[in-house]
Parts: structure tokens; C-alpha cells; sequence
């Protein structure tokens, strides 16, 4: 499967974490705005890509840790794990959970992230779309975040797993290229293989039904 991927506009690659070459892994990539940088960002892309793990319920199980870790950081109770796709016997889950943090500890701002997590054959594909906001109370902060969070639930949409073996339709009309990493070329990252950044770590990490259109895939790749 490949991940399509329709990065926002002006987005720049952060950091990337892969393993050597022909070992397979975990792996990770960031992105944020053309000038900000991993530490100093007001806007984030994060996607990982973790093995699977025999089984069901691993997705739900890494969504409901990041809510219990950033209750903890951020004394506010756990936020629901919702369900967009039930897994069947070809295709895992598709969830979602959306993360808010009213003050970031040892900072002066809030953070918001949408999280979409897909079950894909091989691997665990983990999506966040996350803002940073001034730090407020967390009904404050919630009220605040309506935009941020809508326009996070738009990109996370056309969000999904692409079969190489029967999409071949082009990328649909309006989205976003990257000049060094378009949404189809995101495979790349885990042809290759490597490690995650570690899910709420340092700065507050934040992550529809599949389908062939928009997935970006020519013929012959």
C-alpha cells in the first residue's frame, strides 16, 4: 500500500527517521511551514509508519496511550477514540482522536492535534495535523481551535491507503503538491525502512473510507 499524503501548501520536510536500507522498521517524517523548523512551529505534519502487530486492536491501543499521556501532561481527562472504518478480514481499523492540551508544560501555549490512525497489511500509518495557540483555559483553548480543527479534519479526509496493483488514477483536482515530497511519492519513507519519532515526545505531538480516486498514482509506477 502506499499513503496518499496531500500536504498543505508551502510545507517543508522537518525531520525524517529511517532505518538502513533493507531493514525493515519503523519510520517517521515531520513537516511544518517553509521557515519554522521542529522546535519552533505553528503548524505540524507528523506521519509514522510502525509495523503491525498480529492481532487487532493496535491502532486503538496507541491512540487511547497518546490521550492517556497527554492527560497526564496536561491534567485534562482523556478525549474518545472514534472509529471511521471497521477492520474486516482484508483491511484493519481507520480511527480518529483529536487531542488538546491547554498549556503545554514549561510553555506559554496550547496545542491542538487531529490524529487519524489506518491499519494497513504491513504497517500501522499514524497521521497528526496539529497547531500550536496561545495557552488558555481548555474550553477556551477548544473554542478557540474550531478553525484549526475543521481545516484538520479537511487535510486528514484524503488521508488513506492507495493500492499500487488497482488505483491508477491521477491525483484529483486541487491538491497540493510538494516540490520535494508530493502526496504519491510519500511511499518512499517506507520503502526504506527506519525509526519513529516517539509519540508525545518533547513538543506535544498531536495523528473515510479508502478510495482510488485522488490517489496520486501514475501508470507504470
Amino acid at each position: 500500500r502506499w499513503l496518499n499524503l496531500p500536504l498543505p501548501p508551502d510545507s517543508m520536510p522537518a525531520t525524517t527517521q529511517a532505518a538502513p536500507a533493507g531493514k525493515p522498521g519503523p519510520w517517521s517524517a515531520d513537516f511544518v511551514p517553509l521557515g519554522e523548523s521542529i522546535r519552533e512551529w505553528t503548524q505540524l505534519v507528523s506521519v509514522q509508519g510502525l509495523p503491525r502487530i498480529a492481532g487487532s486492536g493496535q491502532a486503538r491501543a496507541l491512540l487511547e496511550g497518546m490521550q492517556a499521556a497527554r492527560a497526564r501532561a496536561c491534567d485534562v481527562p482523556a478525549g474518545p477514540v472514534v472509529t471511521l472504518q471497521p477492520g474486516d478480514r482484508t483491511e484493519g481499523e481507520t480511527l480518529k482522536t483529536v487531542l488538546v492540551c491547554p498549556q503545554v508544560p514549561g510553555t506559554n501555549y496550547a496545542e491542538l492535534a487531529v490524529v487519524k490512525a489506518i491499519e494497513g497489511p504491513d504497517y500501522l500509518y499514524v497521521v497528526q495535523r496539529a497547531w500550536r495557540l496561545p495557552a488558555a483555559k481548555a474550553d477556551a483553548v477548544v473554542t478557540d481551535s474550531r478553525g484549526p480543527r475543521a481545516a484538520a479534519e479537511a487535510f486528514l479526509a484524503q488521508v488513506h491507503l492507495c493500492n499500487p496493483a488497482v488505483d491508477r488514477s491521477a491525483s484529483s483536482p486541487g491538491s497540493p503538491k510538494h516540490p520535494t515530497s508530493t502526496p504519491e511519492r510519500i511511499a518512499p519513507f517506507r520503502e526504506s525502512s527506519g525509526g519513529p519519532r516517539p509519540v508525545l515526545a518533547g513538543p506535544l505531538p498531536l495523528a473515510r473510507q479508502p478510495s482510488p480516486r485522488g490517489c496520486g498514482l501514475r501508470s507504470g509506477t
